[in-house]
């Protein structure tokens, strides 16, 4: 796992873009960024909206919409849309839209482009609700060929933590049950995605889990850490 420097750049009436320069130890900054106010660091990167994903196999989106979860769909269109979309971002902020992978990105990953192994989420879960009150939760059904024979080749729990959205919390039923889904004793991969501000002047950040552990012991538990996040 890689530490990545948690100083922020371009930054627009105290909101920034967290720098991509990996450091040595959580909390360091890049030569670039050594002289930044600690305190102004940490109010410049917190997020405005939290999500939090992991990939569902076939039972659990059974289960999910039984308890009422509603589904919605990412087509093809829409994906190359939001690729189109990174690779301009990236552009306009003078970054390699592929330094981490094939497809573009904007962000910046947190925790380096391999992210982090066998890993616990079940403490962040909580402070997201305190700080931004219960999420709304989907599932996001990625699809692929044309409109007429559509088939579905990805389902993902999406939860939403922004205390400012319109969309309507979670039942506590489907609550509990995302519970019980991401508080899996760990995550293989877990990957952290701090991306710059909207055209709002809002930012997002993600959370992307893959193969669920319910019987492996984690090495190290993610933090929230005021949006700068860590592995401890």
């Amino acid at each position: 796992m890689q530490n990545t420097c948690i100083g922020a750049s371009r930054v627009i009436e105290g909101r920034g873009v967290r720098c991509r320069r990996p450091v040595d130890t959580f909390g360091d900054r890049c030569h670039d960024h050594e002289g930044q106010d600690p305190e102004e660091a940490v109010e410049a990167l917190e997020p405005d909206t939290v999500l939090v994903k992991g990939n569902l196999n076939p039972n659990w989106v059974k289960r999910f919409l039984q308890a009422g979860t509603y589904r919605s769909e990412r087509s093809p269109m829409r994906e190359r849309a939001q690729d189109k979309k990174g690779l301009a971002q990236a552009e306009e902020l003078g970054r390699s839209p592929f330094a981490y992978r094939g497809k573009p990105d904007s962000g910046t990953a947190v925790l380096g482009k391999n992210g982090a192994n066998n890993v616990s989420i079940a403490g962040i879960l909580d402070e997201l609700e305190e700080r931004y009150g219960a999420p709304a939760i989907h599932i996001l059904q990625k699809t692929k060929g044309p409109r007429s024979r559509r088939t579905a080749v990805k389902n993902t729990l999406v939860l939403s933590f922004n205390r400012d959205s319109d969309e309507e919390p979670a039942s506590e039923e489907i609550l509990q049950l995302a519970r019980k889904f991401f508080g899996a004793n760990s995550w293989g991969f877990t990957h952290i995605w701090a991306n710059p501000y909207s055209d709002e002047g809002e930012i997002l950040h993600t959370v992307n889990l893959g193969r669920r552990q319910p019987d492996q012991e984690p090495e190290g538990e993610v933090q929230f850490a005021e949006g700068l996040w860590k592995i401890s």
